[in-house]
């Protein structure tokens, strides 16, 4: 399960590079669904690491999120909220958006359901994904923490030096 996120997680980090280098907002779709559904599956990880079982029939972000130990979410809200503080893109957020709200809270409610939005991004044009390049950064870690052996697990992704959000 830990694998398969951040697999997708990776696929969203090259995603996220192209579209720094080429300005094709022709990814975005596939490139948030990445992030999307790897949260979700980081999510449902630290759920398994912590009961055994996945949550049965989740698949929102803040539900998901919201189930989680007082312990846990407090740990992954540190990890946000120090990767928030270094990312110039949550600067750059804030200037053009005055209001937006940069907290972890404020983050899952915005990415809560940006799988099935963008999925269907045809249909209807999906709210913003939030900064959840962050979380996955996040719960990247925790899980990390929680099982120190897995950090040669997986493919390598490295947390950006400018933090660019993914």
């Amino acid at each position: 399960m830990y694998i398969s996120a951040s697999n997708y997680h990776k696929a969203a980090r090259v995603l996220t590079s192209y579209l720094g280098q080429t300005h094709d907002g022709s990814i975005a779709s596939p490139m948030i669904m990445n992030m999307a559904f790897s949260a979700e599956v980081y999510l449902k990880c630290i759920h398994v690491i912590r009961s055994g079982a996945p949550p049965n029939k989740i698949h929102f972000l803040k539900d998901l999120f919201t189930t989680l130990s007082k312990d846990d979410k407090t740990e992954i809200r540190k990890y946000f909220d120090e990767l928030i503080k270094s990312n110039p893109n949550a600067e750059a957020a804030k200037k053009a958006f005055p209001g937006i709200d940069l907290s972890l809270e404020g983050q899952l409610t915005m990415a809560n359901k940006a799988f099935t939005e963008w999925r269907y991004s045809y249909e209807n044009p999906p709210s913003s994904a939030g900064v959840i390049g962050d979380l996955l950064f996040a719960l990247r870690r925790h899980i990390l923490n929680l099982q120190s052996d897995w950090k040669n697990d997986g493919p390598k992704i490295d947390i950006p030096s400018q933090n660019q959000g993914v």
